[in-house]
């Protein structure tokens, strides 16, 4: 239980002004946030972003995935 209390204090901790030290200081762990995200707001907070993208990229599409973090989605 002591690893999610840290992870839940560390996204509640105010972020450094330095967009940079943001990014050193969480990015080993995104996909643990984003884990953490999806399970306190529950399925309802992507479900519609996938449901509208769906309708409109096709296959073989090609799209930029730039500033989405690892990639996941």
């Amino acid at each position: 239980m002591h690893h999610i209390l840290e992870e839940i204090d560390l996204l509640l901790t105010p972020a450094p002004l330095d967009t940079e030290a943001l990014y050193d200081r969480v990015a080993g762990q995104y996909e643990q946030f984003r884990a953490l995200w999806v399970a306190l707001a529950g399925d309802a907070v992507e479900q519609p972003m996938l449901t509208e993208l769906g309708a409109i990229l096709a296959p073989g599409l090609r799209i930029l995935d730039a500033g989405c973090g690892t990639g996941t989605l």
